[in-house]
Protein backbone atom coordinates (compact mmCIF):
# COMPACT_ATOMS: atom_id res chain seq x y z
CA UNK A 1 0.00 0.00 0.00
CA UNK A 2 1.36 3.38 -1.01
CA UNK A 3 0.75 6.12 1.49
CA UNK A 4 0.76 9.56 -0.08
CA UNK A 5 0.85 12.61 2.07
CA UNK A 6 1.33 16.31 1.66
CA UNK A 7 2.55 18.64 4.31
CA UNK A 8 0.86 21.97 3.76
CA UNK A 9 2.13 25.25 5.14
CA UNK A 10 0.25 28.51 4.90
CA UNK A 11 2.27 31.69 4.51
CA UNK A 12 -0.03 34.68 4.34
CA UNK A 13 -1.98 34.15 1.11
CA UNK A 14 0.43 31.57 -0.35
CA UNK A 15 0.26 27.81 0.03
CA UNK A 16 3.47 25.78 -0.14
CA UNK A 17 3.36 22.01 -0.67
CA UNK A 18 6.23 19.82 0.47
CA UNK A 19 6.27 16.36 -1.08
CA UNK A 20 8.70 13.73 0.25
CA UNK A 21 11.61 13.09 -2.15
CA UNK A 22 10.86 9.34 -2.28
CA UNK A 23 7.37 10.10 -3.53
CA UNK A 24 8.72 12.55 -6.11
CA UNK A 25 11.12 9.89 -7.40
CA UNK A 26 8.21 7.44 -7.72
CA UNK A 27 6.09 10.00 -9.56
CA UNK A 28 8.96 10.79 -11.96
CA UNK A 29 9.57 7.07 -12.59
CA UNK A 30 5.88 6.58 -13.48
CA UNK A 31 5.92 9.68 -15.68
CA UNK A 32 9.00 8.46 -17.53
CA UNK A 33 7.39 5.07 -18.14
CA UNK A 34 4.28 6.73 -19.58
CA UNK A 35 6.30 9.33 -21.47
CA UNK A 36 4.64 12.25 -19.70
CA UNK A 37 7.80 13.80 -18.24
CA UNK A 38 9.35 14.93 -21.50
CA UNK A 39 11.13 18.19 -20.79
CA UNK A 40 12.95 19.55 -23.81
CA UNK A 41 15.84 21.75 -22.64
CA UNK A 42 16.92 24.68 -24.77
CA UNK A 43 20.43 24.47 -23.34
CA UNK A 44 22.42 21.83 -21.41
CA UNK A 45 25.06 22.79 -18.84
CA UNK A 46 27.46 20.16 -17.50
CA UNK A 47 28.96 21.19 -14.14
CA UNK A 48 30.17 17.74 -13.08
CA UNK A 49 33.50 17.89 -11.30
CA UNK A 50 32.98 21.48 -10.16
CA UNK A 51 32.65 22.27 -6.46
CA UNK A 52 30.70 25.03 -4.74
CA UNK A 53 30.35 27.87 -5.68
CA UNK A 54 31.33 27.24 -9.32
CA UNK A 55 28.19 25.29 -10.36
CA UNK A 56 26.02 28.22 -9.24
CA UNK A 57 28.29 30.74 -11.00
CA UNK A 58 27.97 28.76 -14.27
CA UNK A 59 24.19 28.42 -13.88
CA UNK A 60 23.76 32.15 -13.29
CA UNK A 61 25.88 32.93 -16.36
CA UNK A 62 23.87 30.54 -18.52
CA UNK A 63 20.49 31.80 -17.31
CA UNK A 64 21.59 35.40 -17.89
CA UNK A 65 22.13 34.58 -21.57
CA UNK A 66 18.76 32.82 -22.00
CA UNK A 67 15.33 34.22 -22.88
CA UNK A 68 12.27 34.08 -20.66
CA UNK A 69 10.53 30.69 -20.82
CA UNK A 70 13.58 28.77 -22.02
CA UNK A 71 14.65 25.65 -20.12
CA UNK A 72 18.16 24.94 -18.85
CA UNK A 73 19.20 21.36 -18.06
CA UNK A 74 22.03 21.16 -15.53
CA UNK A 75 24.02 17.98 -14.92
CA UNK A 76 25.86 18.03 -11.58
CA UNK A 77 27.55 15.62 -9.19
CA UNK A 78 28.07 17.90 -6.18
CA UNK A 79 25.36 17.26 -3.56
CA UNK A 80 25.65 20.84 -2.25
CA UNK A 81 24.05 22.09 -5.48
CA UNK A 82 20.66 21.06 -4.06
CA UNK A 83 20.77 23.68 -1.33
CA UNK A 84 22.60 26.38 -3.30
CA UNK A 85 20.28 26.09 -6.34
CA UNK A 86 17.19 26.06 -4.08
CA UNK A 87 18.31 29.26 -2.36
CA UNK A 88 19.16 30.90 -5.68
CA UNK A 89 15.84 29.95 -7.29
CA UNK A 90 13.92 31.30 -4.31
CA UNK A 91 15.41 34.75 -4.94
CA UNK A 92 15.69 34.74 -8.74
CA UNK A 93 12.11 33.73 -9.50
CA UNK A 94 13.22 31.09 -12.00
CA UNK A 95 11.30 27.80 -11.79
CA UNK A 96 12.66 24.35 -10.97
CA UNK A 97 10.69 22.03 -13.25
CA UNK A 98 12.34 18.79 -12.21
CA UNK A 99 15.16 17.40 -10.14
CA UNK A 100 16.24 13.90 -11.13
CA UNK A 101 18.83 11.88 -9.22
CA UNK A 102 20.47 8.82 -10.75
CA UNK A 103 23.36 7.48 -8.70
CA UNK A 104 25.79 10.31 -8.08
CA UNK A 105 24.43 12.38 -10.97
CA UNK A 106 21.82 15.07 -10.38
CA UNK A 107 19.87 16.66 -13.24
CA UNK A 108 18.02 19.94 -12.78
CA UNK A 109 15.56 21.43 -15.25
CA UNK A 110 15.10 25.16 -14.69
CA UNK A 111 12.78 27.49 -16.62
CA UNK A 112 13.93 31.10 -16.82
CA UNK A 113 11.33 33.58 -15.65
Amino acid sequence: MLLIYLYVKFYFDKVEFTIPSGLLALIRRVDKETGMADIKPDKVLDVRGLKCPMPLVKVRQSLRNMHSGEVLEIVADDITTKSTFAAYLKHSGDELLELDEAGEEIRYYIRKK
